[in-house]
């Protein structure tokens, strides 16, 4: 299933692809989702080398390719969250890491949010980064929410623990 852009599958005769270039809300690059487009673009991505950035696979994929490690943290959220209620969790992930690791500084650079037929960027403080559709009560419910570390930040502390150097 393809979650944060489109629930709908293509017709048989038709490639996922080429149906999701007809659908495109884009019509400057037909390849590119705007609202997956942008978020790439807040974290250094979604230039001419890029070809597809239709769904959140897409985005998930080029922004690990970029050289920054993506882990799901949907896990940490209640089973029908919203934006809104993410907004609080991710200020109690913040002070969670930061007490687990006090050796290192390790924060997300930002938090990607999946909702149905969108995608959104949250900062470390749960302040949107970037939202192509804004709400001023933001009560969509998420599909799924990933955060986005630096790789030498999760190296460092993965390297940490196979030494086997206690956690506090």
């Amino acid at each position: 299933m393809i979650i944060g852009i489109s629930k709908t599958k293509p017709p048989k005769f038709e490639s996922t692809r080429e149906y999701y270039r007809r659908d495109s809300n884009n019509e400057e690059n037909t390849n590119q989702n705007v609202c997956v487009q942008a978020v790439a673009h807040m974290l250094g991505r979604a230039d001419q080398n890029v070809r597809y950035l239709h769904t959140l696979e897409d985005l998930v994929r080029d922004v690990r390719l970029t050289g920054f490690k993506v882990r799901s943290r949907k896990s940490k959220l209640n089973k029908n969250s919203s934006v809104g209620a993410a907004r609080k969790v991710i200020q109690k992930l913040a002070k969670k890491e930061n007490e687990k690791f006090p050796f290192i500084v390790l924060q997300p650079v930002a938090y990607i949010v999946g909702i149905e037929d969108h995608v959104l960027l949250l900062d470390n403080d749960g302040k949107t980064i970037c939202d192509t559709a804004p709400r001023k009560a933001d009560r969509r419910k998420i599909d799924s929410f990933y955060a986005v570390y630096r790789m030498s930040d999760i190296d460092r502390v993965e390297m940490h623990l196979q030494l086997g150097a206690p956690t506090y």
